[in-house]
Formats: C-alpha cells, structure tokens, sequence
C-alpha cells in the first residue's frame, strides 16, 4: 500500500481485496453479519428455514452479537492499519496554553489567583457541555418495521435489543426479513443524526465555548 494513503483509504483498499474480511456467522452458520466501512451493519444473511436452528426469540441477540463481532474484527484491522504506520496524524493543539512565569509578589499572587479562578469556572462550563451533549443523545426509543416483523429497541441512537416477532415468520422470506432488519438499523443512524442535530441546535457551539474558556483563563 502506499505510505501517501489516509487511514480511510487504507481500510477501503483492505476491504477490496477481501471483501469477507468482517463477516462472521454463528455456530451453526445460519446468520451471517457484517459491518461496512462506516462501522454500520452492512450485511445480514439468514440460511433458508433458519427457524429450524435458531429460534425466532434469539434471533435478535444473534444478530446483535455478531455485529459486534463484526465490528471487534473492523477495529482490529484499524487498529493493525495504526500500528504499522498507515495513518501517521499530527498532535492537536493544547486546549490551554502554559501560563507565564508570575513575578513575584502580592500583584503575582492576585494575579494567579484570578487566572486560577478563571480556570475553573471554564472546566465547569466544559463539564456542563458535556453533561448537556450527553442527555442530547441517550433518548430511548423503539423503532418497527413496517410489516411489524421486527422491532429496534435504541438507547442514543445505538441498538440495544432487537425483537423478532415470530408469527409472521411463516409469511416472511429470509431475504425480506434481513432487507426489513438492515432497514431498521439504518433508520436507528439516521434518527441519532437527525434528533442530535434538532437538540444540539439548542447548545452553545463547542467553538465558541472554547474561545469564552481561552478569554477567561488567560
């Protein structure tokens, strides 16, 4: 691979040459998942009559957990990718700079105290954003299909429990159940972005809270 190429490029030219490299299965090899590029549940296979050997009820924790399997296996070629020197990023800039020297005496003590209290009161606002980001993206909700085949249960826009219901399971193909299951998990991404964005519209940019620590601190 050429040293020129970002950590994104270097993943897609990974996954190119194997495109199975995430694909996992259970026991039995009856559910096949995958996840993408974007780390997002991609694939989803289920063998013909898979109700024979998994039942209906755990078909969901089947799937989740080979998500994550998938997803485990995503990051460690990321993570081999870093390790060999695929993508060298600089260092960020330091939030605060180092304070001057402060001469001595009284006017050196005031003055450190004020540039201290300053600094806290910062922190303080940055925990606060903080606190404010974190509420805006752990809303529970459940998403269905609309067969009503399946349902997503969401804490922030991840996939916590994923509820099959078995029965409609004798009207429903392999192929439309997976289609109806890869729907709902995307419909989970794009409902974090679309409802982060509508409560963060009420948050103070990050940016400018920044620039208010940066006035206050120094």
């Amino acid at each position: 691979m050429a040293e020129h190429l970002s950590l994104d490029e270097r993943l897609a030219e990974v996954r190119r040459d194997e495109p199975g490299i995430w694909l996992v299965a259970d026991e039995t090899d009856t559910v096949q998942v995958s996840v993408g590029l974007d780390g997002k549940l991609e694939t989803l296979r289920l063998a013909p009559s898979w109700w024979r050997r998994v039942e209906p009820e755990e078909l969901g924790q089947v799937v989740q957990r080979l998500r994550q399997a998938s997803a485990a296996s995503r990051a460690h070629t990321i993570s081999e990718l870093e390790s060999a020197g695929a993508d060298r990023e600089p260092g960020t800039e330091a939030l605060f700079r180092p304070a001057a020297s402060s001469d001595a005496g009284s006017g050196g003590i005031t003055q450190l105290r004020t540039r201290m209290g300053g600094l806290l009161e910062a922190f303080a606002d940055l925990d606060r954003y903080r606190s404010m980001v974190a509420a805006a993206t752990t809303e529970p909700a459940v998403l269905e299909s609309p067969s009503g085949n399946a349902k997503l249960e969401i804490v922030g826009g991840a996939p916590r429990r994923l509820v099959i219901d078995r029965l409609n399971l004798q009207f429903t193909s392999e192929q439309a159940l997976a289609a109806e299951i890869l729907d709902l998990y995307e419909r989970a991404s794009r409902w974090l972005a679309e409802r982060r964005g509508s409560m963060l519209e009420e948050l103070p940019t990050l940016a400018g809270l920044v620039r208010s620590v940066r006035e206050r601190a120094y």
